[in-house]
């Protein structure tokens, strides 16, 4: 694992957490509707989650079985909330 490699991954995430705060801070639900808002945030949520399993925990290296188990839970949870907001 290149630290360079980990500090491109770790400033792309601190972007999409700075991305989904201005969502939130600069109300763009009255622009662009609730539900879309929320489908984005999910989404970034989901590659953040993509982005941390992969490199930081290091499932990039091991079978394919266990790297679906982290984003099979991730896309089950944004489901959910999707659903049930």
């Amino acid at each position: 694992m290149s630290n360079t490699k980990s500090f491109i991954i770790w400033i792309a995430l601190v972007l999409l957490t700075l991305s989904s705060f201005f969502i939130a801070q600069l109300n763009l639900i009255n622009q662009f509707g609730q539900e879309t808002i929320m489908l984005v945030l999910l989404g970034t949520i989901l590659i953040k989650g993509i982005m941390v399993t992969e490199h930081f925990m290091a499932l990039s290296k091991v079978k394919t079985f266990w790297r679906i188990i982290p984003i099979i839970y991730l896309l089950l949870v944004c489901l959910l909330i999707w659903k049930l907001f």
